[in-house]
């Protein structure tokens, strides 16, 4: 039980200060597990020092060897929610089964716009740069009664999980997830978009150590299996519909629910890629495209969601407390008369993202999925994603990802447009009635792009060669082109083209690299490296600084061309960078 000196000494983080207790690296807690068996778990995030920052910026081994140098391991996910959930399993923050505001660190904004651009650094000097991080105890009352600091919020904690493949995972949220995600259920962490390679360093991930007897494999399955189990036996046992479909054109048809096609009836969930294409097989069809999906979801207009670009509560089962069942939502439908296609249940498509680092070892290669689940937030949950790691290990099967069916041949991928005509000086492209720079700034073969602009700078570097920063509709007009391409060089995901996913994922910094006219990351009309290498400043339609493109860190929504961050407008860091443009020249105009 904490006492008034307990909270005075969490709130002044002064272990000098009189009466209070030194803390040590052995301060643990001893807990029991439901089948009887104790372990024991530091109270603060490693190095488990009240008033001290928590380390950060660590992958799942490193984890595991720091927790052994001390003596102890890393907890398992099991013992982590035992933790956080009390001795009878049924709070849901820890301090208590209700929200209450501010009472742990969560939902502090991302500076950067962006999780991307949180810095990924662990020198102490450095951690104040994302604005999120603070002193373990710090929030003295986001504690369990049995005395476990921060479990929610601050830093999200590796732990020990058979869930995924590579046998880790993350749990309890970091300073700027969500209050409605930040808990003991562990559900933000295993959403479809937000699965990881344990070998991955994440920037806002550390974790807390254990002691007790060695982790038990079958427990930890057993765990797992217990998750998918709920979730299945929540899908409706009803034969598949095949005929109640929408037309897409040109002899294609989509289901106009997820499997099994009904209204009224919650969708099935928990199958992999394999089952998921194997049951649509069953009935002659297959499952969808990822541009025929988006397609059908955007419509001619190339929406955010079904209905519009314009977030529209309770429109389409996103953001909710519990799941529903298909056809609820009734103004969740685009043009094409498809249902549900944002939340409900994540949606397999049949496209590979063949990315070393984005699913688990032994997880299979990752498949794209769409259009997020009853749990997403509004910004996750559209037509066309542009953050977060939307793909899966063909082997994984998660409890809130379902799928639809297709029939009819596979859509033709969208071709090259023609190269424009001239107009514009050596060195840049016409775009529209605007002349784009070929390169990155400086723009120069053979260089590197320059980097480490705010906003104010990168308008100084674009007018000391007289030309403007791009606007952000010319900036997408460029990338997309007329076909509305998903990357700047059409619509399969450039692995190796471009210089995205060079970076965290490979456990090393990454880096911008030179402007190269041979280079492979180019659009059919001529323009450079947009997708990754550094992120550009562009000008909204308001005047105001956003970033469009994403650097080579991956988590940029693998630096799509609606990839968006909205800092402010004085970062400045070695991965923003900026491309200039110019007025399209008439011909016979001097």
């Amino acid at each position: 039980m904490r006492t008034p000196l307990d909270r005075l000494c969490g709130l002044l983080a002064a272990t000098a200060l009189t009466g209070c207790p030194e803390p040590t690296n052995d301060e643990m807690v001893a807990l029991t597990l439901a089948d009887g068996s104790r372990f024991w778990i530091d109270k603060y995030e490693y190095p488990n020092r009240q008033g001290q920052y928590p380390e950060r910026g660590v992958n799942q081994a490193q984890a595991e060897e720091k927790c052994a140098a001390a003596g102890k391991r890393l907890c398992t996910a099991r013992e982590w929610r035992r933790a956080c959930q009390g001795p009878g399993a049924g709070l849901r923050y820890g301090y208590g089964e209700r929200l209450v505001p501010n009472i742990c660190r969560v939902e502090v904004g991302l500076p950067g716009g962006h999780t991307s651009l949180t810095n990924a650094g662990t020198d102490p000097s450095t951690r104040g740069e994302e604005g999120g991080l603070t002193a373990s105890g710090s929030y003295w009352d986001c504690a369990t009664a049995e005395g476990v600091h921060d479990l929610i919020g601050n830093l999200e904690e590796w732990v020990l999980d058979a869930d995924a493949a590579g046998g880790g995972g993350l749990e309890g949220g970091a300073w700027y997830t969500r209050k409605a995600w930040a808990d003991c259920s562990g559900r933000y962490s295993r959403q479809p978009d937000y699965r990881l390679d344990p070998t991955q360093p994440v920037a806002s991930a550390g974790f807390r150590c254990c002691k007790g007897p060695e982790p038990d494999e079958a427990a930890r399955a057993a765990d797992h299996e217990a998750r998918l189990a709920t979730a299945r036996e929540r899908a409706s046992a009803v034969p598949y519909e095949p005929t109640d479909e929408v037309p897409l054109g040109d002899g294609r048809y989509m289901d106009r629910f997820e499997y099994p096609n009904r209204r009224g009836e919650a969708p099935t969930v928990g199958v992999t890629w394999d089952e998921a294409r194997s049951r649509c097989a069953a009935h002659g069809k297959r499952l969808c495209g990822t541009a025929e999906w988006e397609a059908a979801c955007s419509g001619m207009l190339g929406h955010r969601r079904p209905y519009g670009d314009v977030y529209v509560p309770a429109a389409c089962g996103v953001d909710l407390p519990a799941p529903g069942t298909s056809g609820s939502w009734l103004a969740c439908v685009g043009s094409t008369g498809a249902q549900d296609l944002v939340g409900s249940v994540w949606e397999w498509t049949v496209d590979a993202i063949p990315v070393e680092g984005l699913a688990p070892h032994g997880a299979g290669v990752p498949h794209e999925v769409r259009g997020g689940s009853w749990f997403s937030d509004p910004e996750k949950a559209v037509c066309r994603p542009s953050d977060g790691y939307p793909a899966v290990g063909a082997g994984e099967a998660l409890p809130d990802l379902g799928f639809r069916c297709c029939r009819g041949p596979e859509p033709a991928p969208a071709q090259p447009e023609p190269m424009p005509g001239s107009g514009c000086t050596e060195g840049m492209v016409k775009v529209g009635d605007t002349c784009m720079d070929v390169f990155e700034h400086p723009n120069q073969p053979g260089e590197t792009p320059r980097g480490q602009l705010d906003w104010s700078a990168a308008q100084a570097a674009c007018a000391a060669v007289d030309k403007t920063v791009c606007a952000e509709a010319t900036w997408v007009a460029a990338c997309e082109g007329s076909a509305q391409r998903r990357w700047p060089t059409g619509d399969t995901f450039p692995a190796t083209a471009c210089n995205v996913g060079r970076g965290p994922s490979g456990g090393v910094p990454g880096e911008p690299r030179p402007a190269d006219p041979a280079g492979t990351c180019t659009t059919p009309e001529g323009v450079h490296d947009l997708s990754g290498n550094v992120w550009e400043w562009v000008a909204a339609a308001d005047g105001s600084g956003v970033l469009r493109g994403g650097g080579w860190d991956l988590s940029a929504g693998f630096a799509q061309c609606r990839v968006r961050a909205t800092p402010p407008e004085a970062m400045a860091t070695r991965e923003l960078g900026v491309r200039c443009c110019a007025p399209l020249i008439e011909p016979g105009v001097p």
